[in-house]
């Protein structure tokens, strides 16, 4: 018998991976007597669990929502404009997102104190709609997490606060404290990097559709390189780390530069004394997808959208903007990597950091005078997130120590008892929503 309610919220439900691990993470609740929720942005009819469908703007939940739901945002106003301006790629109606931040929170404050969930994992928190949920359900006595694709393909990652640096590897101190002790314990383990290593190299995963895989001479020849030296720079998406410093986690994630146009120009200067290394800049698929691009420096080029892994193996150094997760894919590839934002691999020593050394990072990272240093951390870096940070899907092999049971088994363990049951919790909702929605019966 169902007895309590998780809620889980989805931007990506169209992609069939991760319908496919909502699928079992259903089925894994439900042994527990628990229901799922999937709030969606993306209808899937591949969706076996309860689901309900949501704006993924602040703008949609102004549109969605009555005008007599409370209109005074408890949010900040300005910080949440900019980040959904960085988000759309154009400016928003000031007044239009105020209203949809306060009727955001009013929905996420029904969810919470109607349905009473035992817990709320939202996607991408760094997000305003995804913050906002957050914060409000957390406010109402639920706790709520932050889910996200791993940093590996097949993946899911859950930390406390955001998914760019703003994550448990910085804000958790017990973990911050404990990384010199976690790169000397798992550097020293073969396993599981070396079958991560051989899966990930041999299936050529990718999370976004790209060009067909080429090698190294071939993209030479189509961006006219050279057999000059290569740096490939990878972009992180505008807004989830990189964006004006009054929004929240910004200027943490990235004290250097406030969008990925300023990043771009700060490497082009940091790279003027390297004149024969060609530099090709892959942006995020989808600034690429809402014509949201940054300027290219002058001796930069950019792609059109290339394959990751042939940039991967084509590239002599790797460069990485904002909390892009093909950083976690570079530690399987034995080359120099330059974090210019902070991140986890910058944080153990696998990755050259901007944020830690300054220009100085810039120099080693061309000579790679830690190469040994660094291949030490990276493994010790993919083991640890294998054993003990990322969630598998059920395709993936079992070197991702946690699957879809392990996380059922925590959110079971968050279970609370209750006097009012899943279904008239559900049906009070139901009511609830139905009087704030705007074309309500009102009879």
């Amino acid at each position: 018998m169902l007895h309590d309610i998780c809620l889980i919220s989805c931007y990506g439900t169209a992609d069939p991976g991760i319908a496919a691990f909502l699928n079992g993470l259903n089925r894994a609740l439900e042994v527990h007597g628990i229901r799922l929720l999937v709030l969606t942005t993306q209808p899937n009819p591949d969706l076996d669990a309860l689901s309900i469908d949501i704006p993924y703007l602040l703008s949609g939940f102004d549109q969605m929502l009555d005008d007599k739901v409370k209109t005074n945002p408890l949010h900040p106003l300005q910080a949440t404009l900019a980040s959904e301006e960085v988000q759309t790629g154009h400016a928003q109606d000031r007044e239009v997102v105020r209203r949809g931040m306060a009727k955001c929170e009013a929905f996420y404050a029904a969810l919470g104190n109607t349905l009473s969930p035992c817990a709320a994992f939202l996607w991408n928190t760094t997000l305003p709609h995804g913050r906002i949920a957050r914060n409000t359900l957390c406010a109402t006595g639920i706790p709520a997490y932050c889910i996200e694709r791993g940093w590996l393909p097949g993946t899911f990652q859950l930390h406390t606060f955001e998914n760019n640096a703003y994550n448990d590897f910085f804000t958790d101190f017990t973990l911050n404290r404990s990384l010199p002790d976690i790169v000397q314990l798992y550097g020293a383990m073969p396993e599981p990097f070396d079958s991560a290593q051989q899966f990930y190299l041999a299936q050529r995963i990718q999370k976004y559709d790209a060009g067909p895989q080429l090698d190294a001479q071939d993209l030479r020849r189509k961006y006219g390189l050279g057999n000059g030296k290569l740096a490939v720079c990878f972009c992180g998406l505008a807004g989830a780390s990189a964006g004006p410093h009054n929004m929240p986690s910004m200027a943490y994630t990235s004290p250097h530069f406030e969008s990925v146009s300023e990043a771009l120009a700060m490497f082009s200067n940091l790279m003027a004394p390297y004149p024969d290394v060609q530099v090709l800049v892959q942006e995020h698929p989808i600034q690429r997808i809402i014509g949201n691009n940054a300027r290219i420096p002058t001796r930069f080029i950019a792609t059109d959208g290339e394959n990751i892994h042939t940039l991967l193996n084509a590239a002599d150094h790797l460069a990485f903007i904002g909390s892009t997760t093909v950083q976690a894919e570079a530690l399987l590839v034995d080359k120099p990597r330059l974090s210019l934002s902070r991140d986890a691999a910058s944080l153990v020593g696998a990755s050259y950091g901007f944020v830690e050394k300054g220009p100085e990072a810039v120099a080693s990272w061309m000579s790679d005078k830690d190469a040994k240093e660094n291949a030490f951390a990276a493994r010790a870096m993919i083991n640890y997130i294998c054993r003990e940070r990322l969630i598998r899907d059920e395709k993936l092999p079992d070197f991702v120590r946690r699957d879809i049971n392990d996380l059922a088994d925590y959110i079971a363990g968050l279970s609370r008892p209750s006097k009012i049951t899943v279904d008239e919790r559900l049906e009070r909702f139901i009511a609830e929503a139905n009087d704030m929605l705007m074309n309500s019966c009102t009879d």
